[in-house]
C-alpha cells in the first residue's frame, strides 16, 4: 500500500465494530468506500453486472473486453472486503468468516445488527417514549435521543420530523416549561428539529448565566457578612 493511502486510511480512521453502535460504524464505513470509490461493490456482487456478462453471440473483442473488466471489478471488491474486515473486531469476524465478498459481508452484518423485527420497533420506541431528561447537559440528552430515533429509523419504521420533536419535547418533562410552551404555540411550518433544539440550548445557557450570579451575589453577601460580624 502507497503511503499515500495509509494516510487517506488514517484520515477515516474506523474502529473495530464489536457490536456495539452498529449504525455509527455503518456510516463510517460508507463514508470510507465512497472515498474509495467502491461502495458498489456492497451493492452488487460481480455476477450481478449485466455489462460485463460474456455472451456466445459476442465477438472476440467483447468477450475480451468483459473479461478484463470482470478482473478489475474483482480487485476492487478484493480490495473492498479487506477494507471491512480489517474494521471488524476478532470477536465478531465469525459473522462473516465464510463471506465471499462485499456484498455477502455487509448483508450479513445488516441482517443481523440492524434488526427490522416488530419486537425490535417496539423495544426501540418504548425507549424513545420512556426517555426523560432528569440532570446534565443538554446537548448530551440530545444525542441519546438521536441515536435511538436513528435506530428506530434504521429497522424501517417511519418517524416524521414533526412526531420527533414531539418526542423530544416531551423528553424533557418538567423542565424549560417557558420554552417548551412557546414551541408548542408555533405553526407547525416553521418546528424543525434544529430550530427547537437551539432553542432550548439558548434557554439552557441563559439559565446557567442566571445561576452563575445568583452564586456570586450569595459569595457577596456571605463575604459582608462575615465583615460585619468580625466587628
Amino acid at each position: 500500500m502507497s503511503e499515500g493511502a495509509v494516510v487517506r486510511e488514517d484520515r477515516y480512521h474506523v474502529a473495530l465494530f464489536d457490536g456495539t453502535n452498529y449504525a455509527s460504524w455503518k456510516l463510517r464505513v460508507r463514508v470510507l468506500l465512497e472515498e474509495y470509490e467502491l461502495w458498489d461493490c456492497v451493492e452488487s456482487d460481480v455476477g450481478e453486472i449485466p455489462e460485463i456478462v460474456v455472451k456466445p453471440e459476442d465477438a472476440p473483442a467483447a468477450q475480451t473486453a468483459k473479461q478484463n473488466r470482470r478482473e478489475l471489478e474483482l480487485k476492487r471488491r478484493r480490495k473492498c472486503r479487506r477494507l471491512l474486515i480489517e474494521r471488524i473486531h476478532d470477536s465478531h469476524l465469525e459473522y462473516v468468516h465464510d463471506k465471499v465478498s462485499p456484498k455477502q459481508i455487509w448483508c450479513t452484518l445488516q441482517d443481523v445488527f440492524q434488526r427490522k423485527s416488530i419486537a425490535t420497533r417496539m423495544h426501540l420506541k418504548r425507549q424513545i417514549v420512556g426517555m426523560r431528561f432528569e440532570s446534565g447537559r443538554l446537548a448530551d440528552h440530545f444525542l441519546r435521543f438521536d441515536r435511538l430515533v436513528r435506530e428506530f429509523r434504521g429497522t424501517g419504521a417511519v418517524m416524521e420530523e414533526l412526531d420527533a420533536v414531539c418526542h423530544l419535547l416531551l423528553s424533557l418533562g418538567t423542565a424549560f416549561p417557558a420554552v417548551v410552551t412557546s414551541i408548542e404555540t408555533m405553526a407547525e411550518d416553521n418546528l424543525t428539529m434544529e430550530f427547537v433544539k437551539c432553542r432550548l440550548l439558548d434557554e439552557e445557557t441563559k439559565q446557567q448565566g442566571m445561576g452563575e450570579r445568583e452564586n456570586e451575589m450569595a459569595a457577596f453577601y456571605g463575604a459582608r457578612q462575615q465583615k460585619k460580624l468580625r466587628c
